[in-house]
C-alpha cells in the first residue's frame, strides 16, 4: 500500500534507466567503429603527450587553493551558528562552540603559515 503512492517516481526512474540502458547497447551495437593509430594515441587536454609522464610537478598553486577552499568551508560552516545566535536557549554553548571552532582555525592557519604552505616561490 504504501509503495502505490510512489509508483510513478519509480515508474519514471525505471523508465529513464532503461532509455539510458537502450542507447548504451544499440550504439555499441550497430555504431561505427574503425580504430586507427590516431584514435588509440594517448590525448589528454588538447595536447599530445611530451616527454617523462613521472617527472616533478610544481604544486605550489594547488597548495593555497586546496588551503583557501579549507578555511573557506570552514567560515561557510560558521553562518548557520550565527544566524540562529540570537534565538539558540544555550547562548554560551553557541559561543564556547564558536570560539573553539575559531581556535582549532587559528591553531591550523598558524601550523600552515610554519610550515611555509602559504609561500608562492
Amino acid at each position: 500500500m504504501f509503495f502505490i503512492n510512489y509508483m510513478p517516481v519509480i515508474l519514471m526512474f525505471a523508465v529513464a534507466a532503461g532509455f539510458a540502458v537502450a542507447n548504451v547497447l544499440l550504439s555499441a551495437l550497430f555504431g561505427p567503429y574503425r580504430a586507427s593509430a590516431a584514435k588509440m594515441e594517448p590525448y589528454e587536454c588538447g595536447a599530445h603527450p611530451v616527454g617523462d609522464a613521472r617527472k616533478p610537478v610544481v604544486t605550489r598553486f594547488y597548495r593555497v587553493a586546496m588551503l583557501f577552499l579549507l578555511f573557506d568551508v570552514e567560515v561557510a560552516l560558521m553562518l548557520p551558528v550565527l544566524t540562529v545566535y540570537r534565538d539558540y536557549a544555550f547562548k554560551w554553548v553557541a559561543f564556547t562552540e564558536l570560539f573553539l571552532f575559531m581556535a582549532l582555525l587559528v591553531v591550523g592557519y598558524v601550523y600552515i603559515r610554519g610550515r611555509g604552505g602559504l609561500e608562492w616561490d
